[in-house]
C-alpha cells in the first residue's frame, strides 16, 4: 500500500465518522456510559472464554500420550546406573556436567 492509499483512506474513515457520529451520539443520549461499560463487559468475557477454552497447546496435547513413554524410560532408567559426572534431576530427567 503505497502512502497515497494510505492518506485517501484515512480520509475516508474519518469522513465517515463525521458523517455518523452525530446520528449514533443523538441516540444514546444519556445511555453511552452504559453501553460502554456492556461493550467493555462482552468483550472482556469472549477474552477470557478465548483464554481458557482457546486453541490447545501442541505441546499439552503430546504430554497427555506420554505417561507410557515415560514409564518405559523410567523402567530403562532404573537399569542403568548413571555417569558419575551426571546428576540426576527428577523434572527433567538429568543435568549436564557442570563446567569448572
Amino acid at each position: 500500500m503505497d502512502t497515497t492509499s494510505q492518506i485517501l483512506s484515512g480520509l475516508f474513515g474519518v469522513a465517515i465518522v463525521i458523517l455518523i457520529a452525530p446520528r449514533i451520539l443523538a441516540v444514546n443520549q444519556g445511555k453511552i456510559l452504559r453501553n460502554m461499560a456492556l461493550w467493555v463487559a462482552i468483550f472482556l468475557l469472549l477474552a477470557l472464554a478465548y483464554k481458557n477454552f482457546g486453541p490447545v497447546d501442541p505441546n499439552q496435547a503430546n504430554q497427555s500420550g506420554s505417561t507410557a513413554t515415560s514409564q518405559a524410560q523410567d523402567d530403562l532408567t532404573d537399569k542403568e546406573a548413571p555417569l558419575p559426572d551426571m546428576q540426576i534431576n527428577e523434572e527433567n530427567g538429568f543435568s549436564p556436567p557442570q563446567g569448572d
